[in-house]
């Protein structure tokens, strides 16, 4: 994260817009987090980021996504009397009954009665799988972030 803080671009000068929203399509960013009218929607909404977050935390949510995890993007996990273990975002919530929408595949929901739950608790490990961009060249990375950063700003 210190090593690549210096190099990330001040302005989408010199760094591809374009490759950078080839890169977050094809690395998966598009398919939880939203820039524009993308799809996503699952993870947090992109637009205006650096607005809102600083460089290190940026890049830290990116390198290492389950070092600081937002309570309200954590999955929850809950644990039945049964022995049986759900996971996921929650979906709806009642007096009697949790429903967790699936990080795994974003389209099972699962209803559990509240009685039947032993245990309750967020999750410490990211939706977003570790080493999501692991394959990029450093130039690469830095068009994502450059695509992430500066696109949002218009939108």
């Amino acid at each position: 994260i210190a090593d690549l803080q210096d190099q990330v671009p001040q302005s989408a000068a010199g760094r591809s817009l374009q490759r950078g929203a080839e890169l977050f399509k094809s690395s998966g960013c598009g398919q939880c987090h939203r820039i524009g009218n993308g799809q996503g929607g699952i993870g947090p909404s992109l637009i205006g980021i650096a607005d809102r977050k600083k460089l290190a935390e940026i890049l830290e949510s990116v390198l290492a996504p389950s070092a600081k995890i937002e309570d309200k993007y954590a999955d929850t996990i809950l644990m039945t009397v049964d022995g049986h273990t759900f996971q996921g975002r929650i979906e709806s919530e009642t007096d009697d009954a949790v429903v967790l929408r699936s990080t795994g595949t974003f389209t099972e929901s699962v209803a559990i009665a509240k009685e039947d739950i032993e245990e309750r608790m967020l999750s410490k490990v990211s939706s977003m799988p570790s080493g999501m961009v692991n394959h990029l060249e450093r130039d690469e990375l830095l068009d994502l972030l450059a695509y992430v950063l500066f696109q949002s700003l218009d939108q």
